[in-house]
């Protein structure tokens, strides 16, 4: 091993093991309090080198690590997940309350969402579009994405993303505004919107804890029955 290569790049011990894929060295880590936020001369972090491996990546988190610390282009790890086909790992860093709605990055600043439209990702479409709504986020801007010539061009090219387009096209409608009913249980979400009932399965998602406060609506439950 390295040792002054990971001195240069000014990797502590629980990056290398995060980055070796030692897990039980990982683990051993944390609980000893490593550091699990810092970032090294790379841009990188501990989420960052987890981030393809869920159970180190649920362990991060649940040892204190921030979710939303900016790496190297000021990107997430979010971010940068959403081009890529981990929807498990991105489920994990919603449930640690990672921002979902702010655009990141220095260039060309865009929301994850966002970004999985632009590579064609259904899975973490799916899930980034209904934890939007679930916090109770705003979507006009999505509207005006899809709509841009960028992404009618990527439709044009990638058939990944006319689908996204289409599915996002089809839920949209009855998303419009700022929702007046929201009742969510662990197999569906139920919106009304100006007295219209929408449904859409969701067996796919289990939400998180955090979310379950939503249930506990005993005034909704004769409107909207779970």
């Amino acid at each position: 091993m390295n040792n002054f290569h990971f001195a240069q790049v000014g990797d502590t011990a629980v990056l290398i093991a995060a980055k070796a894929g030692h897990h039980k060295c990982l683990q051993l880590l944390l609980e000893a309090d490593a550091d699990v936020d810092k970032v090294n001369r790379s841009g990188t972090n501990l989420l960052f080198h987890c981030m393809t491996d869920p159970d180190a990546l649920a362990d991060v988190l649940e040892s204190g690590a921030d979710p939303d610390v900016r790496l190297a282009d000021n990107r997430t790890v979010l971010s940068i997940l959403c081009g890529r086909d981990f929807p498990e790992s991105i489920r994990l860093l919603l449930e640690a309350n990672a921002e979902c709605d702010r655009p990141v990055g220095s260039e060309d600043p865009k929301r994850p969402l966002e970004i999985a439209i632009e590579y064609g990702k259904m899975d973490q479409v799916k899930l980034l579009f209904t934890y939007t709504l679930c916090m109770g986020n705003d979507i006009t801007w999505l509207v005006k994405v899809l709509a841009s010539s960028k992404i009618q061009q990527l439709v044009a090219q990638y058939r990944s993303v006319q689908e996204v387009v289409s599915w996002l096209e089809e839920q949209i409608p009855n998303y419009q505004g700022v929702p007046k009913l929201m009742v969510l249980s662990r197999k569906s979400i139920r919106m009304t919107m100006g007295g219209e009932l929408f449904k859409e399965r969701m067996d796919y998602l289990p939400l998180p804890p955090r979310l379950q406060q939503f249930v506990c609506m005993p005034e909704m439950n004769e409107l909207c029955p779970l």
